[in-house]
């Protein structure tokens, strides 16, 4: 099906990022572009983000940007002359949906629903990127969309992670979720990994446990 609003990026071979283009257009209503070449360079095209996987032509995958550039195929720039029928077709991303509970039912907090934080694990296994979302106060669903090809772990009820119970003693007891990384993991390292690939919604279920608490009383000892 034709993609409208799909971002068409023209670089040269020596770009560093993908912000460094040449130029910049976007598909029509049919899916249809025209990219003007600015000059008689090796240029490289790539098409892509947001919602749909980014990809060099022809068909290079475009998420790591140097590695896509360094495979990519290349035109060269020629005054006068138009180039046809240089295409793609793009997957559409992943996403994670899921519902968070706890022992209680639905976790809430006031307006908002708890935090849940999504890491990117990188190949180099070294640098780590965050994305933030809070499930649902009133049914606990969170969705985490258009997400990269690739493995992650979730940290759930980091923030906000209470839920108010009955009354004791006249008094409101708020008792606290104990967060954690899924699936019951107390590390980051203990956390399971969830592996997201193009064209798949991926459920992750979680349900937090209690945390631990201590009671006591003070009274005066002056009698």
């Amino acid at each position: 099906q034709p993609l409208r609003n799909v971002a068409v990026n023209l670089y040269q071979t020596t770009a560093i990022t993908p912000t460094d283009f040449e130029v910049q257009v976007f598909t029509n209503d049919q899916g249809q572009y025209v990219l003007p070449v600015v000059g008689t360079d090796r240029y490289a095209v790539r098409f892509g983000g947001l919602r749909y996987a980014a990809e060099f032509y022809d068909n290079v995958p475009g998420e790591d940007f140097q590695q896509g550039l360094n495979q990519a195929t290349v035109i060269s720039g020629t005054a006068g002359q138009t180039l046809t029928n240089v295409n793609a077709a793009l997957d559409r991303r992943g996403a994670i949906i899921g519902t968070l509970t706890g022992v209680t039912g639905v976790i809430s907090d006031g307006e908002d629903g708890p935090q849940l934080d999504l890491i990117t694990i990188f190949p180099d296994g070294k640098l780590l990127s965050l994305e933030t979302t809070r499930a649902d106060p009133t049914t606990g669903v969170f969705t985490f969309s258009n997400i990269s090809e690739g493995n992650y772990k979730l940290y759930a009820g980091g923030e906000s992670n209470y839920t108010t119970l009955l009354p004791a003693d006249n008094d409101e007891r708020i008792i606290p979720h104990a967060p954690e990384w899924y699936n019951g993991g107390a590390t980051f390292t203990d956390g399971l990994t969830i592996t997201v690939q193009n064209e798949v919604t991926k459920t992750v279920n979680v349900q937090l446990g209690l945390s631990g608490c201590i009671q006591g009383r003070i009274v005066s000892n002056l009698g």
